[in-house]
């Protein structure tokens, strides 16, 4: 099914009132192909302006990718241009060139800026925050007016506190499945996430942020949904009314100083992989991993250092994937992979 999202942003360029974002998620396509190939066929029909994908692409979280670009390679015929993605938690590393092969621009801790005319608002990406922990809203914000408009692509909603605080108006994600095996009424047994049952599923709002957590097109482990049909997301931003309440703080300040200023405050979203208590968001990535950039420039070279404290804390095994370099961790991976880019990845993409 298609459902519409009507999303009003205050101070939304004139030239976006209006502007339509066609928003797929967890689609798993590896799992069901004669699924995906009716999911190509209903967006062919579509009109939107630009098209996200908030993660899952493949059906497992370990082994060969190639099925499921195979599966993506018939449905991204389909699709408008541009295409934006982020990762989730059952994607590898390793599909990051078939992604933007078939015309996806993968949003790795990064932003795009979209035009219309003079006019822009930003698209910001983060990577998967919810097994590989490797989301960075500073690194991803950087350089993005503190006044511009800014959605924010995230696989889970379990980073809403933070997306909150560092000024996104909207934030679109995915992850739950809404339940995808629910009880009468929708009512899910379980989400999957570290956020409130209200943030399984449809619109809803914190701290003065909108977001949509859309139940997915795709299904996991079964191809079976209860209760809870796969469904596409056509959002429409439209300018909000003048008198409407003001989200006074994230106005005021730099985008980046609310997530430093967040983080050193209180960040107490992840737990600490075998213990009980609760970490600070950045000490969680630490524990599990570190990087080594040597000096020289973007692209001279990146060294990832063993992972520590393995019998305690250290990367999660999480399936062997054999279809990654078993001697990094994957945050290792995804930093190599940056490097390898062309520097200046954050630039205006075409006229829309």
């Amino acid at each position: 099914r298609v459902r519409r999202n009507e999303v009003r942003i205050k101070n939304l360029p004139s030239a976006f009132d209006g502007f339509s974002i066609l928003h797929m998620s967890d689609l798993h396509a590896d799992l069901n192909p004669p699924a995906m190939d009716a999911l190509a066929e209903l967006v062919s029909g579509l009109e939107y302006d630009a098209c996200v994908l908030t993660g899952d692409y493949r059906a497992g979280t370990s082994g060969p990718h190639e099925p499921a670009l195979r599966a993506m390679a018939g449905l991204c015929t389909q699709l408008l241009q541009p295409v934006y993605g982020v990762f989730g938690n059952h994607d590898s590393i390793r599909m990051l060139p078939g992604m933007e092969s078939m015309g996806i621009r993968m949003l790795l801790n990064e932003h795009a800026r979209l035009e219309r005319g003079t006019d822009s608002i930003y698209l910001v990406g983060v990577d998967d925050p919810h097994y590989y922990r490797v989301d960075n809203l500073a690194s991803a914000a950087a350089d993005i007016p503190a006044n511009a408009v800014s959605i924010l692509l995230s696989h889970t909603p379990e980073i809403y506190r933070q997306a909150a605080h560092a000024g996104f108006d909207l934030m679109l994600c995915g992850h739950t499945h809404g339940g995808q095996i629910c009880l009468p009424g929708g009512i899910p047994l379980t989400l999957d996430s570290k956020c409130p049952r209200y943030m399984g599923s449809g619109a809803w709002t914190h701290a003065g942020m909108q977001a949509y957590t859309t139940v997915g097109a795709g299904t996991c482990i079964v191809p079976v949904r209860l209760n809870c049909p796969p469904e596409v997301v056509i959002h429409r931003l439209s300018a909000a009314s003048v008198g409407m309440p003001a989200d006074t703080e994230s106005v005021q300040q730099p985008r980046q100083h609310h997530i430093g200023g967040h983080e050193a405050e209180t960040q107490q979203q992840h737990l600490g992989p075998g213990k009980g208590q609760k970490r600070f968001a950045g000490q969680q990535r630490q524990h599990r991993f570190r990087y080594v950039i040597q000096p020289g420039g973007h692209g001279a070279g990146c060294q990832a250092e063993t992972a520590f404290d393995k019998t305690g804390g250290g990367v999660p095994e999480h399936g062997k994937d054999t279809d990654r370099d078993t001697d990094l961790p994957r945050p290792a991976q995804r930093k190599r992979k940056q490097c390898g880019r062309q520097h200046g990845r954050n630039q205006a993409s075409p006229g829309l």
